[in-house]
């Protein structure tokens, strides 16, 4: 049966597939929502009403691609069979796919709300007054959600072991320090996390003010850069070969000749 004659004879099965099937080099956010939605064990009817289609084919959907309704209450299935080796090795964060389907398990409906929408929770502005209002909550909603996906998208290495221990322990003393009572110990939590993403180095298109590592600083002011292998033995302490050198030279240059003497 060709794919015309299923949209005759079995349209629901037919809208079913075509979910499914159409998908293109960045993938197919619709089977993705429709998917972690099911897995957010959503309701139907909200699901058929967030991608503009019928109930009967969300649920023909579910029988026949994606199958996980009877099986919710079985989270190791879930995690190995539909999210697999991710969940252990790390996500990418291109990987939204994934990364939806497993705030889906793990916040159900409303983290997937936030994963989708980028920001919930929030009033339309009515006047020029409630325009600060409006950009506050949608900061704080896209700071918790560039926060998770921080998070689960982070890899774990040599370089970075410490400094996440680091910033648990204060999470720890925070949350220890913030008493019992749940305003005054979210908002401890609050303050934590806004404190981890200003140190986190988010300088993607910018060069940063000055080199984190203290042996660095010295030469980031310099006029030249320095070669890998400089770097590498500045980090550890060493002296470079041309260090004199780089601390003579200037912009415009003086004489070679004479910045090679001084040097020596």
């Amino acid at each position: 049966m060709d794919t015309a004659e299923l949209a005759e004879r079995h349209p629901i099965i037919y809208w079913a597939y075509d979910i499914w099937y159409a998908r293109d080099d960045t993938g197919n956010p619709v089977r993705s929502e429709v998917e972690a939605r099911l897995l957010a064990d959503d309701h139907v009817e909200n699901i058929a009403r967030r991608v503009a289609t019928e109930v009967e084919i969300i649920e023909a959907y579910e029988r026949l691609f994606f199958n996980v309704r009877e099986r919710l209450a079985n989270r190791g299935y879930l995690m190995h069979c539909v999210l697999g080796p991710a969940v252990h090795l790390g996500f990418q964060a291109a990987e939204y796919d994934l990364i939806w389907k497993l705030f889906a398990l793990l916040g159900g409906p409303l983290a997937v709300d936030l994963m989708i929408d980028q920001s919930v929770g929030h009033a339309r502005p009515e006047g020029a007054g409630d325009l600060k209002y409006f950009v506050a909550d949608v900061a704080q909603n896209d700071l918790r959600r560039v926060a998770m996906l921080a998070l689960k998208t982070l890899r774990i290495n040599n370089f970075n072991a410490m400094e996440i221990i680091d910033k648990f322990l204060k999470l720890v003393e925070l949350e220890r320090a913030g008493g019992s009572g749940p305003g005054i110990a979210a908002e401890a939590v609050k303050q934590n996390v806004h404190a981890m993403l200003i140190s986190l180095p988010f300088t993607v298109g910018q060069r940063s003010g000055h080199v984190d590592a203290a042996p660095l600083d010295h030469y980031d002011d310099l006029p030249a850069e320095l070669r890998y292998e400089e770097v590498m033995a500045a980090s550890a302490g060493q002296e470079i070969p041309a260090q004199r050198m780089l601390e003579l030279l200037a912009f415009p240059s003086r004489n070679g000749n004479q910045i090679m003497e001084e040097a020596t």
